[in-house]
């Protein structure tokens, strides 16, 4: 994974004002949308991918491509899952 293209997704300034939905241009069909779902950090509305939690929302709005920190932020919830409660 390119580090500074992560830290400028989640740290960076915003290029345009906060996304102030939750939705995200992802397949909502895809198994990293499936898994999302598993983890209860987002819902499939209407065909669209909803996630819970805005700040994610956020950062994934600002990724120049989704599904790569989609599966960043999926590895990071797997690797954790066991020491958070």
């Amino acid at each position: 994974a390119d580090i500074l293209s992560l830290q400028r997704a989640v740290l960076g300034p915003a290029k345009e004002p906060p996304n102030h939905s939750t939705v995200v241009d992802i397949d909502p069909h895809c198994d990293e949308v499936r898994q999302l779902v598993e983890y209860g950090m987002a819902g499939v509305v209407d065909g669209e991918v909803k996630m819970l939690d805005r700040a994610a929302a956020d950062i994934l709005d600002r990724a120049p491509d989704h599904l790569m920190y989609l599966r960043a932020l999926l590895r990071f919830v797997e690797a954790t899952e066991d020491s958070v409660d």
